[in-house]
């Protein structure tokens, strides 16, 4: 997984059944991923986790406003650390986590990459990984959480057949109508699991966004723009796309907390494909990220395509471009820096106990 999920730029080539098309395969194949236990999921209670109550005489004039116009559980706003679900590289030198650290911001990296990041230490698919995250967002641990779920079955790229894979590539799972996924008999045996797994991490995603934003975090969620939507010519690829933007959680969290959104290509910003992305975020952080709303991709070549084909050793074309370029991360890092106070601290408060959001996968699929 990875701060920075692939997405499609060349719009070439004939639409599926299963038809040859340039955008390819945009990310990585189901087979190389593994899907989590999820039979402790359905039976065990939410987790249990403390809500900070902060005492009056500790609270600065910040604190004091917040508390005003937010109530006395606004804390997450006294912060100076930053959550990123999915972050990629741990030891990037231009990464996300490198430039907000330049500004003064602690970061907490989470991603499950067994060489670049923290393997099954940090593997959102883990019920300990996730009851932990959930604790300390709802203690308020967190100024801004940032997440870039998995986008392998949201990518319109399975509308297409993959250049170089013999069986065209994974199938469709889920579409526009049924954005949680298709009926099980409409789901290949194989590749079931790997729907309910990337509707888990979604909806642990949100569970742990949802625990910080009750006591005042921001947020982000990235994934590939929707390509479904024939009023926007220059992104629109199939009208069946199901997009996460379409996912109900995400929907319903956009709708709670009053979010925003932006949608532009990632060649704008310094990268080497078109990849269009669009950023879902709270209410705060519209002055910085509202602007780079309808920045469309402008240019007639790319130096690469952000997928297309299955290259010989294996890999998919997409993995190069996972990334985000470092004047996208430079962007957001600056975008949340604006978040801080000046006399922002990382000093847990008092607590007291709640209950952390129950984060189960979605039955659409036939589960």
């Amino acid at each position: 997984t990875s701060w920075g999920c692939v997405e499609g730029c060349l719009r070439a080539g004939r639409a599926r059944g299963r038809a040859s098309c340039d955008i390819g395969h945009l990310s990585a194949p189901p087979g190389q991923q593994s899907a989590p236990r999820l039979s402790t999921l359905d039976s065990a209670p939410p987790p249990r986790v403390t809500a900070p109550v902060r005492a009056q005489s500790t609270l600065t004039l910040a604190g004091a406003y917040d508390a005003a116009n937010r109530g006395p559980l606004a804390v997450a706003k006294q912060s100076a650390k930053v959550l990123i679900l999915f972050s990629g590289p741990y030891a990037r030198p231009d990464g996300l986590a490198a430039f907000l650290t330049q500004r003064g911001l602690e970061c907490l990296m989470i991603d499950n990459d067994a060489v670049s990041g923290g393997g099954a230490r940090d593997d959102l698919s883990s019920e300990s990984v996730y009851v932990k995250l959930v604790k300390q967002a709802a203690a308020g641990e967190f100024l801004c959480i940032l997440a870039a779920p998995p986008c392998s079955t949201f990518s319109v790229s399975r509308h297409f057949s993959a250049a170089g894979a013999a069986d065209g590539g994974p199938p469709v799972v889920r579409t526009r109508q049924h954005p949680s996924g298709l009926p099980d008999a409409d789901v290949p045996a194989e590749h079931r699991a790997e729907l309910r797994s990337a509707n888990l991490l979604v909806e642990r995603t949100v569970g742990i966004i949802r625990a910080g934003a009750a006591v005042g975090s921001e947020f982000i969620v990235e994934n590939p723009a929707d390509r479904s939507e024939a009023s926007e010519p220059a992104i629109f690829l199939d009208a069946d796309h199901g997009a996460l933007w379409r996912y109900p959680s995400i929907v319903a969290l956009g709708k709670d907390y009053g979010g925003a959104s932006c949608t532009f290509a990632q060649c704008m910003l310094g990268g080497d494909s078109q990849k269009y992305t669009t950023l879902l975020y709270s209410a705060a952080l519209s002055p910085s990220l509202g602007p780079i709303d309808q920045l469309r991709g402008l240019h007639r070549e790319h130096r690469r395509a952000a997928g297309g084909a299955k290259q010989a050793d294996g890999s998919w074309s997409s993995w190069a471009s996972a990334a985000y370029p470092a004047d996208m991360n430079l962007l957001l890092a600056r975008s949340v820096a604006k978040l801080a106070r000046s006399d922002a601290a990382v000093a847990p408060a008092p607590t007291t106990e709640a209950t952390a959001p129950a984060a189960r996968p979605r039955a659409e699929h036939g589960d």
